[in-house]
């Protein structure tokens, strides 16, 4: 809940998800929104620098909505309805900020127009922009963020995003750079959740993720790259034999993610089960993963303490904008389980050790 948060722990806090409701009108997924609106607010009093934005959309949202209202005329009747009540909404709700998380423009298989999406979708957020601004001078109030989020990968990037305009009107651009590997894979390989860098030329990582976007216009202080607080377990189609260390990226899977479990439910299972799980690390694509020499062998790509502090150094390096974890409960906000398994003879426990990780490697 919003009161177990350390308000100095993030400088921005999204709220995921809101809505777009049938006639344009913005609200949001969750029952008791109000609730948790005002618990995430009400950690501005104790630090008043952090910021609270509403995202809108997500993977299981009915994209078409996105389509529609990008592609509708400046001056038509649902452009204008959404971009009033976003500006009130979000006053309302003591809020500083909108994500539009449109996953993805320009994919008809997501609801997308492949020939329109991509220009209407920069121009959406260009005049997204030019309300708040016009509206924060009006009331004499700061300037709502606007933000959106980014693929990062092909046909998506190249499909749905004008990457120079949407980085000039843009706030942030959270980068989705997890899931570089999964059941899509047409070669029925394992592969690591979010490496940051790869053999061959790099395609399906971090690294690729932000040289492709720098390329096609992005400014760079201005991206904020993913880091996931879950895995994917894959059944493979045969054991490790000798050196688990060899038995990565790369390797055949019999059935894709079994089960997708979070950080959390990861150092619980390690933890209970320590016996069963041999553990390594990719020192290339800086990527741990986990065996388990089961019938069939299971195979876990995940993020941990280690990997996050190499993406830090890697911000740092590469002079981006920051990092934000997919999602908050999923990091261990007791700190209990995961302190237990990574650190036994530690005298208290950690809450959301990868957050704590990255906060403060991004201070240092």
């Amino acid at each position: 809940m919003p009161q177990d948060i350390d308000p100095h722990l993030c400088t921005h806090i999204i709220y995921a998800f809101g809505s777009i409701t049938s006639n344009f009108g913005i609200t949001s997924q969750e029952w008791n929104h109000k609730v948790l609106y005002t618990g995430l607010v009400n950690l501005k009093k104790i630090n008043p620098d952090l910021k609270i934005l509403l995202s809108i959309g997500g993977w299981s949202f009915n994209q078409t909505y996105f389509s529609k209202l990008a592609g509708a005329k400046a001056n038509s009747g649902i452009k204008t309805k959404f971009i009033k009540e976003f500006l009130i909404y979000l006053r309302e709700n003591g809020l500083d900020g909108l994500t539009i998380d449109w996953e993805f423009p320009g994919i008809p298989t997501r609801g997308g127009d492949a020939f329109h999406d991509k220009y209407n979708f920069a121009q959406f957020v260009k005049e997204l922009r030019v309300a708040s601004k016009e509206e924060s001078i009006l009331e004499n109030k700061s300037r709502l963020l606007i933000t959106i989020t980014g693929a990062v990968a092909n046909p998506m990037l190249n499909a749905g995003y004008d990457v120079e305009k949407l980085s000039k009107y843009s706030d942030y651009i959270f980068l989705l750079s997890y899931n570089f590997n999964g059941c899509w894979d047409e070669m029925r390989e394992v592969g690591y959740l979010s490496p940051i860098r790869k053999n061959f030329n790099n395609y399906g990582s971090v690294g690729w993720a932000i040289q492709e976007w720098e390329k096609l216009g992005a400014e760079k202080e201005k991206l904020v790259i993913g880091i996931a607080a879950y895995g994917y377990i894959y059944r493979l189609e045969s054991r490790c034999d000798k050196n688990v260390f060899f038995c990565g990226s790369g390797r055949k899977f019999r059935e894709c993610k079994v089960s997708e479990p979070t950080f959390t439910e990861l150092c619980i299972n390690f933890g209970s089960n320590s016996e069963n799980w041999t553990h390594g690390y990719d020192d290339y694509a800086d990527a741990p993963f986990s065996y388990n020499d089961a019938s069939p062998p299971l195979w876990v790509t995940y993020e941990n303490e280690k990997s996050v502090a190499a993406k830090t150094e890697y911000i740092l390096q590469e002079d981006l904008a920051g990092a934000f974890i997919w999602l908050m409960s999923g990091d261990d906000p007791t700190g209990k389980y995961c302190q237990k398994f990574y650190h036994p003879h530690a005298n208290k426990n950690k809450p959301y050790p990868l957050i704590t990780v990255l906060k403060n490697g991004l201070n240092k």
